[in-house]
């Protein structure tokens, strides 16, 4: 939908437009990215990506100092994979789940936990 997409641009244009050291520290951010999550699960997926690419791009370590938001929001991302049946969908946010834990930005333990929790 076009509002769907619009929302994408407009964070994929934050995302740029910030450094990684400032995206680290927006905790209202990673709330909203939850929230976004929880509406609609495949355009935090993409807005994730773009943040993961970022941050990965940089080569430069970074913690997330709110991981609670982006934990959600992974989660939710990982429960709607799990209940679909659009395989790049799946292999996008099994890809992400990969990434968040070979970049150490959150404890991908408890996401496996919580995400397996109804």
């Amino acid at each position: 939908t076009g509002g769907a997409e619009r929302t994408i641009e407009i964070a994929e244009r934050f995302i740029c437009a910030h450094d990684i050291k400032e995206l680290s520290r927006l905790h209202w951010f990673y709330d909203w990215l939850a929230v976004l999550a929880n509406n609609s699960p495949r355009s935090a997926l993409t807005v994730c990506e773009e943040l993961i690419d970022k941050i990965d791009g940089s080569g430069r370590p970074c913690f997330i100092g709110h991981q609670k938001g982006l934990v959600s929001a992974v989660i939710r991302i990982l429960r709607e994979a799990d209940e679909m049946d659009d395989l790049t969908f799946i292999r996008r946010a099994i890809d992400l789940q990969d990434r968040l834990m070979r970049l150490n930005l959150v404890d991908i333990l408890q996401v496996l936990e919580e995400a397996g929790r109804e």
